[in-house]
This record gives structure tokens, sequence and C-alpha cells, in this order.
């Protein structure tokens, strides 16, 4: 068994909201939504590329791929021009940039095949960010309807242990056939292998400073 993980993925988001999203929480509240669709809306009105800006997601250190303690976030690229939306944009790119670096050290043929990546958690809420990680890893992601993945694992474990009727090692494939399949855009692969070879070489030029 191969396994990569990324440690810094809808936590981000949330601290990016917690430290910088007062003024938007008061517009969501007025509005009646969650400030994490307001979010999505603005990122959905922004270009791919988040206007340059790059976002290293590593808040609180990272294991895989870097496995470095010390190495925390960096947002590059920040000109005049940078809007709300593009540092949320930029956010949920350098995630996705994360978890496309993990997928590039796996080599075993089943998990570097073409087919659909599940993904769950909070992140799989958001329909745009699914989008993001799809076109960057140029891979079909399957949004999962039930995307407390860790709960439902150790239900599923829970089960195995017991002896619960239906309830096999194959389980939860059954729950993922009933995900929303994403598919990448070919149209975005150029611009996102560039901003990806930007995000390699940024941590590399950093890395010593943290």
């Amino acid at each position: 068994t191969v396994m990569q993980t990324t440690d810094n993925a809808g936590i981000s988001l949330r601290w990016f909201r917690d430290q910088f999203g007062g003024v938007l929480q008061k517009k969501a509240d007025l509005a009646g939504k969650s400030v994490y669709n307001v979010m999505n809306e603005l990122v959905s009105k922004t270009e791919p590329g988040a206007g340059g800006i790059i976002y290293l997601p590593y808040l609180a250190g990272e294991k895989s791929p870097i496995w470095n303690p010390q190495a925390r976030g960096v947002f590059f690229g920040i000109g005049l021009e940078s809007a709300y939306g593009d540092f949320v944009r930029a956010v949920m790119e350098g995630v996705a940039f994360s978890l496309k670096d993990c997928l590039d050290l796996l080599q075993d043929e089943n998990v570097t095949a073409k087919g659909a990546i599940p993904l769950g958690g909070g992140v799989a809420k958001s329909s745009i960010w699914c989008q993001i990680i799809a076109d960057v890893l140029q891979r079909p992601i399957l949004k999962l309807k039930y995307t407390e993945t860790e709960t439902l694992g150790d239900m599923i474990l829970a089960g195995m242990s017991v002896g619960m009727p239906g309830i096999d090692r194959k389980f939860g494939r059954k729950m993922a056939d009933k995900g929303e399949l994403v598919e990448p855009n070919p149209a975005r692969a150029e611009l996102y292998e560039r901003q990806f070879k930007k995000y390699k070489k940024l941590y590399a030029r950093v890395k010593d400073l943290f």
C-alpha cells in the first residue's frame, strides 16, 4: 500500500476565512448564505491562475512530499490588481498543487491510472474547488455524496469487525458510486502545468528561509 497525505487542505480555506473574511461574513449573513458559498461565488468569477498569485499551503508544516515540519504558508505574486477572489482561488489552487505534488510521486500503476479520483471532506462540498483539482490533476474527480470520509471509514471498520451484514471491504466503493463526476478541462492543462512548476520552484527557493 502506498499513501500520500496533504495536511493543510480544507484548513487553509478555514484559516483564510477566519483571518480575512470578516467583511465577507457580514455580506454572507445579510444574504442568508454560508460564507463558503460566497467564497465559491467569488472564485467562479476569477480566472484560472489566480491573477499570478501562488499559495504554498504549508501552514503547519507538511509531511509528504516535502517532509518539512518547519515549512509555513506563502502567498507569492501579489500585485495592486490582486482581488479578494484571487486570493481565495490561490488557496484552492495551492491545495490542488499539493495534491498533484503527492500524486506525481506515486509509481503504482493502479494509482497513476487515468481513472476518477474519489474526493471527500470539506473540499468536496465546493464544486468550484473540485473543478480546480480536476483541472490541475487533469484527472476526473469523483465528488463523493458522503463527504465525511473519516467517519464513514470508522463506521465501515466497526461494522466489519462485528460482522454486520452487507458491510465489507467494498462498502466504501458502493458509497463512492453515488458521487458526482467532475471532468477536467483540457484547455487549462498548460496553464496549470506552468503554475505548478512555479509552485515547485517557489518552495525550493524559500525552504532554507523557514
